[in-house]
Formats: C-alpha cells, structure tokens, sequence
C-alpha cells in the first residue's frame, strides 16, 4: 500500500518494477492500466521539461513590453430612454431603436415606452506598453436612430448614455 495524497492505493508490480522511492507522495503521478497501477512522471519532471518555453515567454515578455494579461475594455456603454409621442406625450410601444453607426445592434420599446441598449465589452489577449491591447480598442458612438411605422425617423447625435425622453411626431 502506497500513500499518495489523501488516497490509498495498491500498486501492482509491473516488469520493470515502478520505483516510488525517489519521488514525493506529492509529485507522483500513477496511471491504471489492465496490468494494474503504473506509476508515470513526475510533476517536477514536466516542470523541469518545459522550463526553457517558459523562461523564454518571460524574456519575450520582458523585452517587448507585451504582458499576456486577457482582460476587457468598454466599446459601449449601454444607452437607454424612453420614446414618447411629441404631441398627446404618450409612451410610444415596438419603436426600434438602433446605433446610426451599426444598425444590427438594436432593441425595441416596451409598452411603457422605455428602451436599452446593453453594454458591449472588447475582449483583449494582450496588454501592449505603453497604452495599447491586442487586438486592438474599438469604441462606438452612442448615436441611436429611432423609428416606427407610424412615426416620423429621429436621429439622435449627443454623447450621453441616457437619451432621457425622445419624441416622435407622427407622420
């Protein structure tokens, strides 16, 4: 009986007979076959095998100012408002409101008239010095067009993320 982490386990004796003498309970690694427990590398050993790859990553790293840091940066905040009707001031339902820039991002009003856009994050591998990700930033202007069958089209071009109320003349 060998003892390997929190188990216990019988290992079988195979020809050439597995040696569990010079390694650690810790790093030993053991494999069951159909001729029973065999014990394959250590940990250390793989540790030991790809440490050049990884000395040579850090150099890299270290030289070219390039971190492998994934991380995420905001290409647009979420827009929200509510569209009404300009004259009765009544909420307007099913007014598609889009990006000017990007007409595939939309979303529609509720009955109450409200609408949102969701953020949408850049996902980034690297961080690049000084001030730069991999691949690259985009950011979209928050400018929305708002239509609906009844109405007339309305184009919205400020920088604000809440639009606040829109009014839609009839047409």
């Amino acid at each position: 009986m060998e003892n390997i982490g929190l188990l216990s386990l019988n290992i079988m004796k195979i020809n050439p007979p597995a040696k569990l003498v010079n390694h650690s309970p810790a790093s030993a690694t053991c494999h069951f076959t159909r001729h029973g427990w065999r014990l394959l590398r250590s940990t250390s050993a793989y540790a030991v095998r790809f440490m050049p790859l990884i000395l040579a990553l850090g150099l890299m790293t270290g030289m070219t100012g390039c971190l492998p840091f994934p991380h995420t940066t905001q290409r647009l905040y979420e827009v929200r408002g509510r569209v009404l009707d300009a004259s009765a001031q009544t909420p307007i339902q099913g007014a598609e409101i889009f990006l000017t820039e990007h007409p595939n991002y939309k979303c529609k009003t509720d009955s109450m008239g409200y609408f949102r856009l969701k953020e949408i994050n850049n996902f980034h591998l690297l961080l690049i010095a000084p001030e730069g990700e991999w691949p690259a930033r985009q950011g979209w202007w928050p400018n929305i067009t708002v239509s609906h069958p009844n109405y007339q089209l309305r184009q919205i071009q400020n920088d604000f993320a809440d639009k606040g109320d829109v009014l839609l003349s009839p047409k």
